[in-house]
């Protein structure tokens, strides 16, 4: 439970200056409120990707070991 409100305190802590930013340099505030979560969370999206993507070929490995288990079994 508190997890959640710690990573929120610390996202806020860590974005707002990036969109007061964009408000001083003319920037709507909620489109430059926006465009900072937009690239923060495809900053992410793109990171897990990188970290999950060499994992999928092992996984592939595991399913089919597993289904030849079964299949030895049965």
């Amino acid at each position: 439970m508190l997890v959640p409100v710690a990573l929120a305190f610390y996202f806020a802590f860590v974005l707002t200056p990036l969109a007061e930013k964009l408000e001083r340099l003319g920037v709507p505030r909620a489109l430059s409120l926006l465009m900072v979560v937009g690239a923060a969370v495809a900053l992410f999206a793109g990171r897990g990707g990188r970290l999950f993507s060499p994992g999928a070929p092992a996984a592939a490995r595991l399913r089919a070991s597993a289904r030849q288990s079964a299949q030895k079994v049965a």
